[in-house]
């Protein structure tokens, strides 16, 4: 059958993962992280800072109130963590790497 193709169907759904980063005018830095301390600087305060493992596991959770802050990462393990930042204009999301 000469000329016959085949139809297909394709579905978009947003990706399981992170989804939509919305920085705000925030900066984490340094990342990766190979000292001890993480700084999060943002053009609004902070209202609170959540610090995720890959596996889900809140490790940290401070309410800073301040515009700079910091997060002592010295008792993390090495690996991928997820760094939540609200702010009076929304969420941010981070990926953030350790590394020793």
């Amino acid at each position: 059958n000469q000329g016959q193709g085949w139809e297909a169907e394709i579905n978009c759904v947003e990706p399981v993962g992170i989804g939509m980063v919305h920085d705000f005018g925030v900066q984490v830095y340094p990342n990766p992280v190979r000292d001890h301390i993480l700084s999060i600087r943002s053009a609004q305060a902070i209202q609170q800072l959540e610090m995720y493992s890959s596996s889900g596991a809140l490790v940290h959770s401070s309410f800073p109130s301040l515009s700079f802050s910091q997060i002592d990462v010295n008792n993390l393990n090495q690996g991928l963590y997820l760094l939540l930042i609200s702010t009076a204009r929304g969420q941010s999301r981070f990926k953030v790497v350790i590394m020793r």
